[in-house]
């Protein structure tokens, strides 16, 4: 099971929200996703979240979101 240290103690209002954002339906698929991964990472204490997939040796990233804040840099691919 994964840890989030920074995740908060009671999970239910992040679960509520979670759950009237994916019933909205004046909201876009986009648009959903992106609130629904702002949501999840605040929930969870991350500055990140990805809908990704990886099959074999691709891998793919749909959706992506970061908190504003300080850039960090990306290593060269290799």
């Amino acid at each position: 099971m994964i840890h989030f240290p920074n995740a908060p103690a009671n999970f239910d209002d992040p679960l509520r929200e979670l759950y009237k954002l994916a019933v909205e339906p004046e909201l876009s698929f986009k648009d959903k996703v992106a609130r629904l991964l702002a949501l999840g990472a605040d929930a969870l204490g991350l500055k990140l979240g990805i809908v990704s997939r990886i099959e074999g040796s691709i891998y793919e990233c749909f959706f992506s979101m970061a908190l504003t804040g300080p850039r960090c840099p990306v290593p060269p691919l290799v």
